[in-house]
C-alpha cells in the first residue's frame, strides 16, 4: 500500500518484508530515507535502525509504531530515529515528514554552500573553494546551521570566519532576526562590558541615557563575537551567565533581562593554550566549543587559490571598470606557490592593488606588488623626485612602507595591544600612527 501511494506521487520507492531483506536492499541501493517498522519477522526494527546508522549516521530514519508503543518509540529516538509516525498511518502527514526528512539529508550530505541558485535564494555570502577540506567546512556549516547550538569557529586571520558565520545565520531559523557582529579585539578592555550588555542612565559619568548592549539587540538573532579570547577574564563570566541562562544585566541594573540569542563565537588564537595561560576561563570554553569549526589556511588548501583569484579578479574589475581578462601563468604559479600569511584578505588586496596597476588587459606578475622587481626604474621617478625633493620623496616612501607593514599586521593579528608588543612600540605610539597614516 505504501509503495503504491509513494510511487503514484513521484517517489521511487524500495520495499522489504524482513530486517534481512531490508539490509540488504540499504546496502545496495543509494537512498534519501527509511521507512521502519518496529515489529518485523526476523529481527527488531531497533537492530535494523542501530546497523542502518552505523552504515550512514547522516541519513533520516522515520519509524512506524502502533498505538501503545511508545517504550519503543522513546528507545529508538534514542537509538537515532529522526521521526516517528503512528499507527494507522496518515499518508499525507507521511509524505510531508518524507520530504522534509529527504530535503534535510540532501542538505547535510550536499554542498547546497557552492550551488549559486541556491546561494541566491538563501541570500547567502559567496563561498569560493575547490578543495575538500573546504567542502567539509561548508557541509557542517549546513548541519549546525538549523540548531540553536553554539558554534566556535577557528582559523587564522583572514581566512573568512566572518563569511561562515554569516552563512549560518543565513541559513538558520533566525534568519529573518538580526545578525550583530562584534569584534571584540577593536573595543578597549574597559568598554567591553558596556558594548555588550549595555547601561542604564547615570550608572557612570557621561552616562546621559540608558543604551541597549549587543545581546539585547541581537535578540531573537544572532550574535558573532569574533576574536573571543579578547573579551577581559572579568567579563567571561557575565559572559558565561548569558549563556547558561539566557540572562543579562546592564551596567548599574538591578533587573534581569532575558535574551534569546544563537551564539557564534569565532578566535584565531588557541583557546586551550589561552586557558592554560589563564587568560581564558575554562568552562567558557566548554561552553562556547560544543560544535567547533577549524578552517585552514589558505597555503593548506592551495588548489583554492587561483579560483578565489579569478573571483576577486572579475569582481574589482567590474567595480574598477576594467577590462581584464585574466592572469598570467607566470603569476598563477608564484600565487600557488607564495605562503599567504594574511590568507584570503591579503589574497583579496594583493589582487585589488594588481587591478588598479595594470594597463594591458592581463593580470602578471609587474602588476602585483609582493612578486614585482626589486629593482626600481629611477628614471620613471627621475621627475618625481626633481618635483618633491630627495627629502619628501624618502618621507613619502617610508610614510608607505610603514603603512603597509601596518595593515598586514591588522589584518593577521587585529589585537593593536598585541601588534605594539609585537613591533617593539608602545601601545599609544601605535594609536598616533595608525591616525597618521
Amino acid at each position: 500500500m505504501l509503495r503504491d501511494y509513494f510511487s503514484s506521487k513521484g517517489f521511487n520507492v524500495f520495499t522489504a518484508g524482513s530486517g534481512k531483506d531490508g539490509l540488504d536492499i540499504f546496502s545496495k541501493r543509494a537512498v534519501e530515507c527509511v521507512l521502519l517498522d518496529l515489529k518485523l519477522p526476523d529481527m527488531s526494527g531497533i537492530e535494523v535502525l542501530k546497523r542502518i546508522k552505523n552504515l550512514n549516521p547522516l541519513l533520516p530514519v522515520i519509524i512506524m509504531t502502533a498505538y501503545g508503543s511508545i517504550p519503543e518509540t522513546v528507545e529508538a529516538i534514542k537509538s537515532g530515529a529522526d521521526d516517528f509516525i503512528q499507527k494507522p498511518l496518515n499518508l499525507e502527514l507521511l509524505k510531508h515528514q518524507i520530504k522534509k526528512a529527504s530535503q534535510f539529508y540532501a542538505l547535510k550530505t550536499k554542498v547546497l554552500l557552492y550551488e549559486e541558485s541556491f546561494s541566491k535564494e538563501m541570500d547567502l555570502p559567496k563561498i569560493v573553494a575547490e578543495s575538500s577540506v573546504m567542502k567539509e567546512v561548508a557541509q557542517k556549516i549546513q548541519m549546525v546551521a538549523n540548531s540553536d547550538v553554539t558554534v566556535l569557529l577557528m582559523g587564522e586571520s583572514g581566512t573568512g570566519k566572518e563569511l561562515f558565520a554569516k552563512a549560518i545565520h543565513k541559513l538558520s531559523k533566525r534568519s529573518k532576526k538580526r545578525f550583530i557582529e562584534v569584534n571584540c579585539a577593536a573595543i578597549p578592555h574597559s568598554l567591553v562590558e558596556n558594548e555588550l550588555f549595555g547601561h542604564e542612565k547615570g550608572a557612570y559619568t557621561g552616562a546621559y541615557s540608558t543604551q541597549e548592549g549587543k545581546f539585547e539587540l541581537a535578540n531573537g538573532g544572532t550574535i558573532f563575537l569574533d576574536e573571543i579570547s579578547e573579551i577581559p577574564v572579568n567579563v567571561q563570566s557575565k559572559l558565561l551567565k548569558v549563556i547558561e541562562e539566557k540572562k543579562i544585566m546592564r551596567i548599574g541594573g538591578n533587573r534581569e533581562i532575558s535574551v534569546d540569542v544563537r551564539i557564534v563565537a569565532a578566535s584565531n588564537r588557541n583557546l586551550e593554550e589561552e586557558v592554560k595561560k589563564g587568560n581564558f576561563r575554562e568552562d567558557l570554553y566548554y561552553r562556547i566549543s560544543v560544535f567547533p569549526i577549524l578552517i585552514p589556511p589558505l597555503r593548506e588548501r592551495r588548489e583554492d587559490i587561483i579560483p578565489v583569484a579569478n573571483y576577486y579578479l572579475d569582481f574589482f574589475s567590474r567595480s574598477e571598470g576594467k577590462k581584464i581578462t585574466g592572469i598570467e601563468k607566470d603569476l598563477e604559479k608564484k600565487l600557488i606557490e607564495y605562503h599567504w600569511p594574511g590568507n584570503i584578505r591579503e589574497l583579496k588586496n594583493v589582487i585589488y592593488s594588481g587591478v588598479i596597476l595594470d594597463t594591458d588587459g592581463v593580470l602578471g606578475v609587474d602588476d602585483v606588488k609582493i612578486f614585482a622587481s626589486s629593482e626600481v626604474d629611477y628614471s620613471f621617478l627621475e621627475e618625481k623626485i626633481k618635483k618633491m625633493g630627495l627629502k619628501t620623496y624618502l618621507d613619502n616612501f617610508k610614510s608607505e612602507k610603514e603603512r603597509e607593514i601596518l595593515r598586514y599586521f591588522l589584518d593577521k593579528y587585529g589585537d593593536k595591544k598585541l601588534i605594539a608588543e609585537m613591533l617593539g612600540i608602545s601601545y599609544r605610539s601605535l594609536i598616533e600612527k595608525l591616525k597618521n597614516l
